[in-house]
């Protein structure tokens, strides 16, 4: 198992579960994610400014929950996140999408105040990664 948030291997249970709503409405889980984007050359800062919208689209439209290693845990925790981190929460293990991709790759929105949170929280992220 991997964590969902930097890709790192995770050995036994993640350290927290978390839904897609929980993360792609939450600006800390943002920069914590597209600074792992740059950190690691997957994309530089103007792609990642020029495609916000369609990575919003990509992680939103994640079915499943989101499993993070203490590292990303700690992270988010340290920043301020107030979900809950339950190693043992117990989510469905799918029907978390806020929106599905159809065969014209075009998105039909499930849930239009999570999409208008997330694209909010991801500019509010790449802006701060911006000013730093």
């Amino acid at each position: 198992m991997i964590c969902d948030i930097c890709n790192k291997n995770i050995s036994t249970h993640p350290a927290a579960l978390l839904s897609t709503k929980e993360v792609v409405t939450n600006k800390d889980c943002w920069v914590l994610y597209l600074r792992g984007l740059i950190a690691d050359k997957v994309m530089p800062v103007f792609v990642i400014q020029n495609n916000i919208t369609n990575l919003v689209g990509q992680m939103a439209s994640s079915d499943t929950p989101w499993a993070l290693c203490e590292g990303c845990k700690a992270s988010l925790l340290k920043a301020g996140m107030s979900f809950q981190f339950d190693s043992m929460r117990r989510l469905s293990p799918n029907g978390h999408a806020l929106c599905r991709v159809n065969d014209s790759m075009q998105y039909l929105i499930l849930d239009d105040q999570g999409i208008l949170e997330s694209l909010q929280a991801a500019h509010c992220a790449i802006t701060e990664i911006c000013n730093c």
